[in-house]
């Protein structure tokens, strides 16, 4: 017999048990346990197919609310004595039954508390058990009773109360304590009916008299109290519980008194319930309905966020369409605000750390779906997020070895570092036209290949130094920086240096380096290659990997040169092209980053990544001729675009060769099948437009290739036909599919962005194909003639280029989102928040027409056909193309008109690509007798040098080759501003001279040698892409050399002489002006116009260059003195630099040495002294520079407003007219300035107002007329 186990048995000892079992149950068939659980099955089985899923009280309720707004049964009409009795469930035999099924009980009222004030006693209510009146002592032979049964017997046995027919038999009636509410103890009941009996024998005046006789004599707050403790207490005697409620008399003051437990007793049934004789309504109360308790905000006041397990912020209290406010939530938290709902980022992290593995992963998931949807701008400027905190805490979560912590961790990552927004829509312009270049993403581009030479050099000169191999102690003087915080690599102890930073530190500054700091590439490594994940994994890991080779060249050939990480991917995603039955997988991705890491240079495949021949894997997948699904037109996608950008770099004939049957079969599939109406898929449509975009650079190649076999052997003749007839059988099915799919645009309009890339995709390759293959002028003039002279000519057209201002990239007012971006992690700006809107949306919207205009103006540039001029016409001079032309040209004539996000990256490569070619079209339509462009309404060349201008503080320094045709055709061409040149003097050797002079200010300014190139041959990535390369005044930039000099301390001038820079910035400037166009406000000229004195020699004294100043003061002066408060001395800044405290106090040390009394200079001085602007300006002058006053020698006409402007208001500050009257009495001033005229005034003026205050002086007191 087996020994039955112990408190006192070991876990050996157990297990020894255990293995006796077994083997005794190995020996006898029949040895069976004591008891064992045995689960019965319902009778009979239902599917799950059926529907009649067991639901439970919530759902149930949830449902009902959602369905139907019928207010439910009242409890009194449930559960009635004449209602249908409940149908039990037929129960299987008890012979059988062993554990029956759990059944969750089902009640069918619903209990709801009385609407009366609850009471003020304590809970639960203290009764004595003398307060009931049938509480007996039982007989000694008699069993004891409780409290409850007592009740109920006495209830049924007392005749004397009369019963309703129609009541229930086992009706419960209660009664209320009758006892003294003031007494307690053992004798409280002998002292409450000795206060009955004496009170009976009272009338009712003496019971009147001796209530106030007690009342006057006793504590106010003694009887307050007492009444306070007898209100809840006040019982009604022999009343039962439901005719109570029935009652209005005043004795009735607690009508509640256990409404939970008397609504439980209602049940049928309730008299049989085991150990239920004693009622205790307050384990009842978990019955009642919730109430809602929720702290009422005040407007503008914070509170902590709250998210859902998708990361959606919730509301401060979630709305309820109940019109009574009852909580019926089916998870309530404990914490703080827990009525509100959501969990907090406290919360959320702590639930990340749990021990349950379900918790840590939901809670990663409201991470990664928060940090998703904060990189899409909904929580700007209403939500502050931790990121570094948040970054390194999902860093920790990445290196947990469970796969499905892994997959939510990287998940949660590549939310944070993958902006998928950004990368949609760069994904969709890379099939445009210019869509290959792609920018870098580091935060900050930190130095040129030659300041990194010079920066080795000085380590080696160091170095060589302390061996004293050279006595040169030296050292070169480093490049000066234009962007702020940039580390110095000679200096340790730079807090800017990210050599010494801690992680913390540099979190805070650049999230990118950080996360490439944590060894990101070796865990990614091992993520996928040692565990093994699944696609969902694999994907959010490539991503980041992607985010990584973006940030700059330096980490994408850290990327490409981890072969254990490339080739894993490349051999176990690229490998096989059949169908995995898994729901994600990578191969479009891997492919994305490939291309990517290819666009830092033409042989950077070759170098790097030819050995794994991902170019022969990724002809699988263009060959491929499966059923064509979702993941698979990805994949083909991500293949086109990588066979572009790879022949764009290295021209393969061969392998557009090797591609031309899979094109030509794919060109077939999408005649055949594309939809290219909108209710079609928008996929399908952007497969054909990277499909035309891969088409179009093979066929420039394959001219290249047939022009080498022109020049060949006669022998080689014969085998170059035969491409050529395959470039036609081409040819011709595409100018098939152009004329099918503009036709339908033609019927049926092109509203979705979709439909309009392949109109744009369409034009672009057939432009190519005009130009590429040999025999093609017959199916382009077709095209032409019977397609797109139509479709531009039909109204579905116009509907296309009406929204063309309205959708505008450079037009469209978007909100500065700068303050709420995460700082240490750039992004393109591919959401945006529009004027008058609070909701974040896309920059392009799907009415932007900028792409198919583009591609249009391409075809018809090189053409002077007929045709060509005609569709010319139609397009460029219709309204709604004039109409945003010419709002474009007048940004130029106000200062004030900022340009709109002149950062971003799309702004540049898409609107501002489409104004250069624009400006190409009317710079070679120049020439000819009648002009065709939009620019024709107004004088064109003014409209053209208006567009240029507005060009050159828009171009960033990637497009320096633009800026510089622009300077060379447009901006530095005589014949640009009609007869202005000849009123100022200004001739083409001048326009020449300053064109140079401007051309080494930009280059100055560029910080990446390789945007010198005239075309990018190092590869489509470009660097510098923030910021304008040139200022809004870069007129006015070279009169910033001069500041710069005083400031660094150098010898001498850079690039230029003073006498150039005061002439190519005064005379260029006064131009430009002269030209209708805006280049600065009133405050910065006359910045400019102070920093023209600050030369190192004084030239501003030789009279063609003072009679220039001379000039522009009273242009400025002209010009500011119809204005109040025209100059803004707080904010003003020359070049976003220098503001005007630090350059005034420059000018006025600079007029103190070498000023020689210049009048144009002292007026300038003298501008901010007026009595309208900020008395500090004065106080600084009057009492740190007032040896400058003594040398001011301008007149009263040179002033910048009349001298009125300097003298009234008359001055109240006493410090200020402290300084006046010390420097009057000193005798700095010179009789009979300006600045002496000003100082007497006001201090007459301040005597005249003291000698009308003051009282009148007695005999013998001194006067104190003098201010002292």
């Amino acid at each position: 017999m087996i020994k039955r186990p112990t408190k006192k048995d070991s876990e050996n000892e157990i297990l020894r048990m255990q293995q006796e079992f077994y083997a005794e149950q190995n020996r006898d068939v029949n040895f069976q346990p004591a008891a064992k659980v045995v689960r019965v099955q319902r009778e009979p089985e239902q599917p799950l197919s059926t529907g009649n899923v067991r639901q439970s009280e919530f759902a149930k309720r949830r449902a009902q609310r959602l369905q139907t707004t019928v207010e439910p049964e009242p409890v009194e009409s449930m559960c009635t004595e004449g209602g249908p009795a409940e149908e039990t469930p037929e129960e299987p035999s008890t012979e059988s039954l062993v554990m029956g099924e759990v059944v969750e009980r089902n009640p069918e009222q619903i209990f709801h508390g009385s609407g009366g004030t609850p009471s003020d006693g304590s809970f639960p209510r203290t009764l004595h058990i003398t307060t009931y009146p049938g509480a007996v002592k039982p007989k000694a032979n008699e069993p004891r009773k409780s409290i409850f049964a007592q009740m109920v017997s006495k209830g049924k046995g007392n005749p004397s109360q009369p019963t309703q027919s129609t009541e229930r038999k086992d009706k419960i009636e209660f009664e209320e304590a009758t006892g003294s509410a003031l007494l307690e103890g053992w004798d409280a009941t002998a002292i409450h009916n000795e206060n009955l009996r004496k009170l009976n024998q009272m009338s009712v005046e003496e019971i009147s008299k001796e209530r106030n006789h007690l009342l006057s004599t006793l504590d106010p707050k003694l009887v307050k109290f007492l009444k306070a403790r007898k209100k809840p207490n006040t019982a009604v005697r022999n009343e039962p519980l439901h005719e109570r409620h029935g009652t209005e008399s005043g004795k009735c003051s607690n009508p509640d008194i256990l409404p939970a437990g008397m609504e439980v007793l209602k049940e049928k049934g309730s008299e049989q319930w085991i150990n239920f004789d004693v009622l205790e309504p307050e384990k009842l109360e978990w019955t009642k309905d919730i109430e809602r308790s929720v702290k009422e905000l005040k407007p503008g006041e914070s509170y902590e966020a709250r998210f859902d397990w998708k990361g959606v912020l919730q509301p401060y209290v979630a709305a309820t369409s109940h019109p009574q406010q009852t909580d019926d939530r089916e998870l309530y938290l404990h914490g703080e605000d827990a009525q509100r709902p959501g969990y907090t980022l406290q919360e959320l992290f702590r639930l990340a750390r749990s021990n349950v593995l379900q918790q840590r992963i939901s809670a990663l998931g409201a991470i990664a779906g928060m940090l998703n949807i904060v990189n899409q701008g909904f929580y700007d400027g209403v939500l502050e997020l931790p990121v570094s905190k948040v970054f390194f805490f999902l860093r920790f979560a990445l290196d947990e070895n469970t796969p499905s912590v892994v997959e939510v961790a990287s998940r949660a990552l590549a939310s944070l570092f993958y902006n998928d927004t950004d990368e949609i829509l760069l994904d969709t312009v890379f099939d445009s036209e210019y869509g290959m270049v792609q920018p870098e993403l580091a935060l900050n581009i930190t130095h040129s290949h030659e300041e990194e030479r010079l920066q080795q050099q000085q380590r080696m000169e160091a170095g060589f130094g302390a061996m004293n191999l050279t006595g040169d102690g030296s050292r070169t003087a480093r490049k000066a920086h234009f962007k702020a915080h940039l580390p110095d690599p000679d200096d340790p102890d730079d807090v800017h240096n990210r050599e010494t930073m801690n992680d913390f530190h540099l979190a805070e500054t650049d999230l990118v380096e950080c996360l490439a700091r944590t060894n990101i590439l070796e865990r990614i490594r091992y993520i996928l290659f040692a565990m093994k994940p699944e696609g969902a994994t694999v994907i959010n890991c490539t991503k980041i990997l992607i985010r990584l080779a973006r940030t700059g060249e330096p980490l994408a050939l850290k990327i490409a040169t981890n072969e254990a990480l490339i080739g894993g991917l490349v051999k176990n995603y690229l490998t096989s092209i059949e169908r995995n039955e898994r729901e994600h997988q990578p191969q479009h991705v891997v492919l994305k980053l490939v291309r990517i890491l290819c666009g830092y240079g033409r042989g950077f495949y070759q170098q790097h990544l030819g050995r794994f021949h991902v170019v022969n894997l990724a002809k699988r997948y263009v060959f491929s001729r499966k059923d064509i699904d979702v993941h698979m037109i990805q994949t083909q996608m991500e293949a086109f675009r990588f066979f572009r950008l790879l022949l764009q770099c290295n021209p393969d004939a061969d392998l557009y060769n090797e591609l031309w049957p899979a094109l030509c079969y794919l060109l077939e599939w999408h005649y055949q099948h594309l939809i290219f109406d909108e209710n079609g898929p928008f996929i399908i449509r952007q497969h054909a437009v990277a499909l035309l975009a891969l088409i179009g650079p093979g066929l420039q190649q394959q001219q290249q290739q047939q022009q080498k076999q022109q020049d060949a052997a006669a022998a080689a003749s014969c085998g170059a036909s035969a491409p050529g007839q395959q470039h036609r059988q081409l040819c011709e099915k595409l100018f098939a599919c152009c004329s099918k799919w503009f036709t339908t645009a033609e019927r049926n309009g092109a509203n979705e962005f979709s439909q309009k890339m392949l109109l744009a995709g369409c034009l672009w390759t057939v432009g190519r194909a005009r130009a590429a293959v040999v025999g093609m002028e017959p199916y382009t003039a077709a095209f032409l003639t019977k397609y797109l002279t139509p479709f531009v000519r039909s109204g579905r057209f116009g509907e296309i280029i009406q929204t063309l201002s309205s959708s505008s990239l450079v037009l469209t007012h978007f909100e500065d989102r700068t303050a709420y971006g995460i700082a240490s992690l750039p992004s393109l700006g591919a959401v945006q928040v529009r004027r008058y809107q609070t909701v974040p949306t896309l920059i392009v919207t799907s009415s932007y027409p900028v792409l198919l205009l583009h591609a249009l103006l391409r075809l018809l540039l090189p053409d002077d056909g007929h045709c060509a001029a005609e569709l010319k016409e139609l397009v460029f001079s219709s309204a709604s193309h004039r109409h945003y032309l010419q709002t474009v040209c007048a940004r130029t004539r106000s200062s004030d008109g900022a340009v709109s996000l002149i950062g971003n990256w799309f702004v540049q490569t898409i609107e501002q690509r489409y104004l250069l070619d624009v400006l190409q079209l009317e710079n070679g339509a120049g020439g000819r007798e009648s002009r065709t462009t939009a620019l024709e309404e107004s004088p064109s060349k003014t409209n053209a040098l208006q567009l240029a201008f507005f060009l050159t503080y828009s171009l960033s320094e990637a497009f320096y080759p633009a800026l510089v045709k622009l300077f060379d055709d447009i901006i530095f061409l005589p014949g640009s501003y009609n007869g202005t040149v000849e009123q100022l003097g200004v001739t083409g050797a001048d326009m020449q001279r300053w064109k140079l002079n401007y051309k080494l200010l930009a280059q100055k300014a560029i910080q990446n040698e390789v945007n010198l190139a005239p075309d990018r041959r190092d590869g489509f990535t470009v660097t510098e892409w923030k910021r304008p390369l040139l200022q809004r005044t870069w007129p006015y930039s070279p009169l910033y050399l001069m500041v710069d000099k005083l400031e660094r301390g150098t010898p001498k001038l850079e690039l230029l002489t003073e006498t150039a820079i005061i002439s190519t910035g005064l005379r260029f400037a006064e131009l430009v002006e002269a030209s209708g166009i805006s280049l600065a406000t009133p405050t910065e000229r006359l910045m400019y116009l102070m920093a023209a004195f600050l030369g190192p020699d004084s030239k501003f004294l030789e009279p063609d260059l003072s009679a220039l100043i001379e000039r522009r003061l009273a242009a400025l002066r002209n010009e500011t003195a119809p204005g109040d408060n025209v100059f803004d001395f707080e904010r003003a800044k020359i070049e976003n630099r220098k503001s005007y405290y630090g350059l005034y106090q420059l000018a006025l040390d600079v007029f103190q040495s070498s000023s020689y009394g210049h009048g144009g200079f002292g007026c300038l001085l003298m501008a901010p002294l007026a009595q309208r602007y900020d008395v500090r300006w004065r106080n600084m002058v009057w009492s740190e520079y007032v040896a400058v006053l003594r040398f001011i020698t301008c007149e009263e006409h040179e002033l910048f407003g009349a001298l009125a402007q300097y003298l009234e208001p008359v001055e109240t500050d006493s410090v200020l007219l402290r300084s006046y009257g010390q420097t009057l009495n000193s005798n700095l001033l010179r009789p009979g300035s300006i600045p002496h005229r000003i100082a007497h005034h006001h201090l007459q003026a301040y005597r005249a107002a003291k000698v009308k205050v003051m009282p009148a002086r007695t005999a013998g007191e001194p006067e104190d007329g003098m201010l002292h």
